[in-house]
């Protein structure tokens, strides 16, 4: 029943947002896609929460691998990973030049 429910609701939603939302998801960033639909419809976080993740199960369940893997903290990881980098570099850089 549920699975109606969030069917019935994307057809409510204007075909240009929900390709934004699509986007965001697919690149794994699941709060920017809450975000452009708690601004775009004016509903609360809740109901916009609530409404990505009935869209994402929607869409694991009927295409389990456009999702893929990757979904997660790979960004933040890659982020913390360079900045390590840079501070051992600025670190080098600074005990060298002394």
């Amino acid at each position: 029943m549920a699975m109606e429910e969030s069917t019935t609701e994307t057809e409510n939603v204007p075909p240009e947002l929900m390709d934004q939302i699509l986007e965001s998801i697919y690149a794994g960033r699941k709060l920017r896609a809450i975000k452009l639909y708690q601004s775009a419809r004016g509903v609360s976080l809740l109901e916009a929460k609530n409404f990505i993740e009935a869209l994402l199960q929607e869409l694991e369940e009927k295409q389990p691998d456009a999702l893929g893997k990757s979904r997660g903290n790979s960004g933040c990881v890659r982020t913390s990973a360079c900045f390590v980098c840079l501070v051992g570099l600025a670190g080098y850089w600074v005990l060298a030049s002394s």
